[in-house]
């Protein structure tokens, strides 16, 4: 799935304009991305928890009812 896509559905689904919800989006990502280059861990509950370790590299860890989701559709 693209952003596009991403901002495409929640417009339609909340009755939004796809500027409204890609403002909303594009917010969300610098703040994900701030936080962690900031070596912060941001954790969004029932998705997954992104951290810097000590060694400075992206990680992503799933949360478990997420990585059971798409195990099972995977």
């Amino acid at each position: 799935m693209t952003k596009k896509e991403l901002v495409d559905q929640i417009a339609e689904k909340r009755g939004m304009s796809a500027q409204e919800v890609l403002s909303v989006v594009e917010d969300l990502m610098k703040l994900v991305k701030r936080n962690v280059a900031a070596g912060d861990s941001v954790y969004l509950r029932g998705f997954e928890q992104l951290s810097i370790p000590a060694k400075r590299v992206p990680q992503f860890r799933p949360y478990p009812h997420f990585k059971k989701l798409v195990e099972k559709n995977g």
